[in-house]
């Protein structure tokens, strides 16, 4: 373990030193071609360390290739945006993945898609909202998963489209901590390979921009998929996501930014494992860890109070969060209603396009949780 601390500790001192001529003297890291009047295709890429206290350090490499409008013509969400990631962590932690926006502005659509590759360690500590961490379970989710929608954009910042999900789950090296622990037999594809595969509808009305640091807008996702044998999935169920962003500038100084998200997940029929609801995570429920939590329903809120930029890049953030999974109605109580809370920094790899890397440390009852990630919650 310390030769990896130290070998950490070098990689990002080099890291700082390459990165410090380039934040005191530049603007911008990415390079732009001009394809025409007022549009440019913007490059960006730059390596990374991120960290978690689940998953120790990783080390990245994200590219970013995206569209550039000086006239601010187009839309929320109709932009160009293709980005490739690669990370690896030092507890075994891999994930590879490739997404990308493609807009049909002269027939009012856009296409997202992406094709990902993760495994991770991970623990599971029961189903409900009340579990205690005695019966954790600890293993290795391997996962791939391609997912595309398409959408036709109806009065400008509505659209309504079909999602698509093909993906595959299994879970490898299960110790179990207690010999009171849960039964994986009694999780449907828990302990071996399945396939799900969905499709269905979706509904996004979106506002908010600029793209990667909105200062106003809302964003509104309503999607429903279908998984069923019948066209290759390995268990018949549904979920529904529901998902709201809204951002508010403050009016004494434009860039101190309000920014909230409520989210709801829904599972129905014969779910399998992965496909629960999950509280905890870097994202929702900073905090917590990862997947803490889990049932087959979840309704979760969390509101960030956003600074602006001060010392050339660097700006901070603080925030709560509150959320519970459920299984009825009845379990709407005070026992599975949890709450986090925290503050962090943000650090501008490039200023104008404000593609960050974020410091986050998470408070909750669970304990402390530290995250050192690319780009904003939400």
């Amino acid at each position: 373990m310390k030769k990896q601390f130290y070998l950490v500790k070098r990689i990002l001192v080099l890291y700082l030193l390459f990165l410090l001529p380039i934040c005191l003297f530049s603007n911008e890291f990415a390079l732009y071609y001009t394809v025409r009047d007022s549009v440019q295709i913007g490059f960006f890429g730059a390596p990374y360390a991120s960290y978690s206290s689940e998953t120790s350090f990783s080390l990245g490499l994200s590219l970013l290739l995206f569209e550039k409008n000086q006239k601010a013509t187009i839309i929320a969400g109709q932009d160009f945006n293709l980005r490739a990631d690669v990370r690896y962590s030092f507890e075994d932690e891999r994930e590879y993945f490739i997404e990308g926006r493609i807009p049909f502005r002269r027939f009012q659509q856009v296409l997202n898609t992406k094709l990902e590759y993760k495994i991770s360690p991970r623990s599971f500590y029961g189903i409900g909202g009340d579990t205690s961490d005695e019966n954790k379970v600890s293993y290795r989710r391997e996962q791939y998963r391609f997912l595309a929608d398409w959408t036709k954009i109806f009065k400008n910042a509505m659209s309504v489209g079909v999602s698509f999900d093909l993906s595959g789950y299994e879970n490898t090296n299960i110790v179990q901590n207690s010999e009171f622990g849960v039964q994986s037999s009694e999780l449907l594809g828990f302990d071996h390979f399945y396939r799900a595969i969905g499709i269905g509808p979706m509904f996004l009305y979106n506002t908010k921009t600029p793209k990667n640091y909105p200062l106003s807008g809302m964003m509104y996702k309503n999607e429903i998929l279908f998984y069923q044998k019948t066209y290759g999935s390995d268990f018949n169920f549904m979920t529904m996501e529901q998902d709201f962003h809204y951002f508010h500038r403050l009016n004494f100084q434009k860039d101190h930014i309000i920014a909230a998200q409520i989210v709801s997940l829904n599972t129905f029929g014969e779910t399998p494992f992965h496909y629960l609801s999950e509280l905890g995570s870097g994202n929702m429920m900073r905090g917590l860890p990862t997947g803490r939590y889990i049932d087959e329903h979840l309704l979760a809120t969390q509101v960030e109070y956003r600074s602006p930029l001060i010392f050339r890049r660097i700006s901070a953030v603080c925030f709560v969060s509150t959320g519970l999974v459920y299984n009825s109605i009845n379990d709407f109580v005070s026992d599975n209603l949890h709450f986090t809370g925290g503050a962090g920094l943000r650090f501008a790899l490039d200023k104008q396009e404000r593609v960050n890397v974020r410091a986050d440390i998470g408070i909750s009852s669970e304990g402390n949780q530290i995250y050192l990630k690319f780009g904003e919650v939400f």
